[in-house]
């Protein structure tokens, strides 16, 4: 079966308009989809603390998960918070298959290599800017049948992210795609 056969199992759904919302599936689905697809080389970029890393390494023993985030200060968040969010990153996600990247996720690309990974999981910056370069180059390091995936696909102060997968998802005729159901939903599809 293909991957979108797959999801559609997974996630039920009515198909009426892009994206496609599915009936029900949050992203603690999206990442027990994962696992149970063998999908074990993946990359996060933007972990902070490690929440959903956590989530996406509890669905999979196997999984070798990559985590870029800088960890640096930035806005308002000072450099004394992101230290303590990295050390409660390495905190949550001992004993799992871990590669920390302390980079920006542009400087982290040279790090992996293109079509190494069956996923990426998106949730940096949300910025326009940030997050449509983020889709474009992280896009290149998944694998053919492989999942592209972006948080935060939402209006509450995310607008960036929404532009930055519209434009992807419409410029690159990517059909179908979908979204997760919950509150701070998560845009997926499958890699052509």
């Amino acid at each position: 079966m293909i991957t979108d056969e797959l999801i559609q199992m997974k996630f039920p759904m009515r198909k009426m308009h892009l994206p496609f919302y599915p009936r029900r599936g949050n992203r603690e689905t999206l990442a027990e989809f994962l696992g149970e697809n063998s999908f074990n080389y993946g990359a996060e970029i933007g972990t902070q603390r490690g929440y959903y890393a956590r989530t996406l390494c509890s669905k999979n023993p196997n999984l070798n998960l990559t985590c870029v985030d800088p960890w640096k200060a930035y806005n308002s968040v000072s450099q004394a918070r992101q230290d303590d969010y990295y050390k409660q990153a390495i905190q949550n996600l001992q004993g799992y298959k871990i590669t920390f990247i302390k980079k920006w996720s542009m400087d982290a690309l040279s790090d992996i290599k293109d079509e190494s990974l069956d996923f990426v999981y998106i949730d940096g910056n949300h910025v326009f800017d940030h997050a449509i370069m983020d889709i474009i180059c992280w896009s290149a390091k998944v694998k053919k049948e492989g999942i592209i995936a972006v948080h935060d696909y939402h209006t509450q102060g995310c607008m960036g992210v929404i532009q930055a997968v519209e434009a992807y998802t419409r410029s690159h005729f990517i059909n179908p795609w979908y979204v997760t159901r919950e509150e701070l939903p998560t845009a997926f599809w499958v890699k052509k």
